[in-house]
C-alpha cells in the first residue's frame, strides 16, 4: 500500500541494478513485506538522494544509542 494511503513498510533489503536496455537509468528495488518495490531514477537522482540519505542518517541516533 502506498505510503499516502497511511502504509509505510521496513525495507527488508535492496537491489541496484543498470536497467540491461538503458544505461542511464538504474532500477532501485527494495525488498518489503508487501513485496518489491521498484523505482527507477537517473545518475543525478542517485546522487542527490545519496547525499540526502546520509545527512538523515547522520542526524538520527545509533541503535546502541537507544535505551
Amino acid at each position: 500500500m502506498p505510503l499516502q494511503q497511511g502504509q509505510a513498510y521496513p525495507i527488508r533489503g535492496y537491489n541496484l541494478i543498470t536497467h540491461p536496455k538503458q544505461p542511464t537509468i538504474a532500477i532501485l528495488m527494495f525488498d518489503t513485506e508487501a513485496g518489491p518495490q521498484l523505482f527507477a531514477a537517473n545518475r543525478e537522482i542517485l546522487e542527490t538522494r545519496a547525499a540526502s540519505f546520509r545527512e538523515q542518517a547522520e542526524k538520527m541516533p545509533h541503535k546502541s544509542d537507544q535505551h
